[in-house]
This record gives C-alpha cells, structure tokens and sequence, in this order.
C-alpha cells in the first residue's frame, strides 16, 4: 500500500470502499475497477477539479444532445482518472472533484482526459471544452469526503481558467519539478489573485505539443474591475449564507442581512461581492466609510472611486448618478453608522432611478445595480426597506436598475 509523507512521517492512508455505478452500459469496463476497495488520499493531497465551460447554455439549446456529451464526458474523466489511481470524492452536475497521492498522477489524468476528449465529436452541442485545475495542500479528510482552504482554493482556481485549459498552483508547481510527462511544460502565467480574496496564487499552465496553448486571459481579480482588498485569512463555509443572499439580490432592490457585531459582516459582505464579479462587467468596488468624519463628503468619495467630478449647474451626487447610468456595476458601502444620514440620503437618490414594478423588469431579464450597507441602525434597515434576516450577518443590499434607458426624476 502506498505511503505518504506527512509531518516528517509516513501515514498510511484509510481505506474506504468506492462503489460508484458506470453513468450507463458504455462505462461497465470499469465498473470493477471503480468498485474495488482502494485507499483515500489523506493528509497533503493533490486536487483535481473539472467542469465543462457553458454547459448551462448548451443544456438550454441542445437538452437531448448534452444527455449523451455528459455521458461521454464522465466516461472519459472517470476512466482517466481511476487509470492514474484518483479517487473521485464528488460531483456536481458536469463538476468532477478528484484527490490524488502525488501532483505527477494528477498532470498525468489531466492530460489523459484532455486528449481524450479532444478525440471525441462534439458537434452535436456545438463543441464541448472541459477546464481543468491542480492544487496541492494539507486537508482534512472525513467519510471520503475533503474539507479545508485547500479545497476552497483549487475551486477557485479552476474558476479563472478557460475551457481546455489546465492551471497549475504554484504549490504543485513546485512539486511537479522532475515528474513532468513526457514533452509537458508549465508556463508561468504570474500571480493572480482569487476570488477568495487572500494572497495571489502563482499560475501555470500545463502545456503539451498535442493540446491547445493559447487562451484568452484568466479570469482573475486582476482581469476584472474592481478594488476589493487583499485578506489575511481564507474565508472557509458559509456557502449556504453566499447562496441566499445572492439568490435574493436577484429578486429585490433591497436586502438587510442582520447580526451581531464582531461576526465578520465585511468579510461576507466582500466574498459576496467577489462571488459575483463575473456578473458586473463594470466592476465591483468598496467604499470604506469609516475614515470618513463628514457626512457631506460620502457623495465625492464615491465620486472619486469612479473618477466622477463635480459639473457645472450639476451636483457632485447628480453627476455621480448621471455617470452611473450606463453602468452594470457594484458597489459596497462598509461602515456608515457614524455618517448614517448622509449614506441613506445617497442610496435613496440612487434607488429613485430605479423603476417601481422589479418584478416586471425581474421577469424580463433585466440588470440591476447593487449597492450594499453594513453596520446601520436597525430603524435605518426599516426605513431603507424590507428586512431580511440571516444568522449572524448585518449587510445593506440595495439594488437599482442603472442603464442607458433610464431617466433620473
């Protein structure tokens, strides 16, 4: 049984039974292979995550023909990855979330897969493209299942790259050094920060003679417009208070998110923010009012994230809007409790722009501005709007419909 280092030691792993069925009869040739006792990476292990690049629009135009592209996909992934002694923890629609002993394994399975799927005709979907991503760290292991920052960042990781594209963390990175496959590189891509906010991740793609090199840039933070801060810790679980509030920010101009002090309020105000980048092409930015002494100077702060100036016979706040119109854009208001009156005559001149049946413009598939509060009194949440609460969080989300169409009253 194999060995792994950990800690100055060798830990034998536990062993788990792993009995998945083939997707349908065309993966029954591995179905003894899958089903077969084998040991669970623990400890320090390499990931490998995958999932197809616009799946959910090749899902809407062509349903019948993504049954048996998905059928094919997960024959290819699985099969690739048992070969190279992977253990497939889970999945998730057309996600494959795979650990593995060592990074060589991992590179091996990618590029296998890759290949592979490269061979297959995808013309009946309009072309199917599979995004891949390796990182290496400590995590802990619990009923087979993965938990930990090492986890949460190779998600994050895959999140940036391109359909057949294979990023490579710099911790596996430097672990790769010599186990390399035959005519494989790793390009330096550089450092790229992640949508969980904490230290840039230095990037690499594995590149081979036989698959596609070039792809558009990643989507990093760096890539997108935005000033969200560097954090000093992950931001680990929460996922179901990430989805509600995202989910609701859908359906109202305005959603409070109420809690205690000292809960880490900014930090989900920001991961919220940082989850929905890719929904803002004009960015998403932090005001921090919390240096700010005079209310009055709320509307020029804000002014100057967008390099707005004040215009003759125009307000600094009428031309802050007017600038704001044909922008999809976020912005998240963080500690207005000492400037409280300022900040909500602000958000209300904001939300006037916005047109009164949401659930019309909602139906119709139009955008929506967002604009979030946190750390305001409880009769301001009511004033602003209706309340919505969850455990432990107080955030201010207030949405107005901003685009070329609109007209200021």
């Amino acid at each position: 049984m194999p060995l792994i280092r950990h800690c100055g030691r060798a830990r034998r792993p536990r062993v788990v039974a792993t009995t998945r069925q083939p997707a349908d009869s065309r993966t029954k040739d591995m179905s003894d292979v899958l089903k077969e006792q084998r040991p669970v990476p623990t400890g320090t292990v390499t990931f490998l995550f995958t999932d197809i690049e616009g799946s959910t629009e090749r899902w809407e135009r062509h349903r019948e023909a993504m049954k048996s592209a998905v059928r094919a996909h997960e024959e290819v992934l699985r099969r690739s990855i048992a070969t190279h002694d992977g253990y497939v923890f889970k999945t998730i629609g057309d996600a494959f979330c795979a650990a593995f002993y060592n990074v060589a394994a991992a590179i091996a399975a990618a590029l296998e897969a890759q290949r592979s799927l490269t061979q297959q005709d995808w013309s009946a979907v309009d072309g199917l493209k599979v995004r891949m991503a390796i990182h290496t760290g400590h995590t802990d292991e619990r009923d087979g299942d993965y938990f930990g920052p090492a986890v949460n960042r190779v998600a994050r990781l895959l999140a940036i790259g391109h359909g057949g594209q294979v990023l490579v963390s710099g911790a596996s990175t430097d672990l790769a050094q010599g186990e390399l496959p035959s005519q494989a590189a790793l390009r330096d891509l550089g450092a790229h920060r992640l949508k969980d906010l904490t230290h840039p991740e230095q990037v690499y793609q594995l590149i081979v003679p036989d698959l596609p090199g070039e792809f558009p840039p990643l989507r990093s933070l760096e890539a997108l417009p935005n000033n969200l801060p560097l954090q000093l810790t992950s931001f680990v679980g929460r996922e179901v208070e990430i989805l509600t509030i995202t989910e609701t920010l859908t359906k109202h101009r305005l959603v409070t998110l109420v809690g205690a002090g000292g809960v880490g309020k900014t930090r989900l105000a920001l991961q919220v923010g940082a989850e929905l980048l890719d929904s803002y092409p004009d960015g998403v930015w932090l005001l921090e009012q919390a240096p700010i002494s005079d209310g009055t100077l709320i509307p020029s702060a804000l002014a100057s994230i967008f390099q707005v100036r004040e215009a003759e016979h125009r307000s600094i706040t009428d031309a802050l809007v007017h600038a704001l119109k044909p922008r999809h854009t976020l912005i998240i208001f963080d500690n207005c409790e000492h400037v409280l009156e300022t900040a909500a005559a602000l958000a209300d001149t904001i939300l006037t722009v916005a047109p009164d049946r949401i659930s019309r413009d909602h139906a119709a598939g139009e955008r929506f501005q967002l604009l979030a509060f946190r750390s305001c009194r409880q009769r301001q949440r009511v004033m602003l709007g209706q309340p919505f609460g969850l455990q432990a969080v107080i955030a201010f989300l207030v949405g107005a419909r901003v685009d070329r169409a609109t007209r200021l009253r």
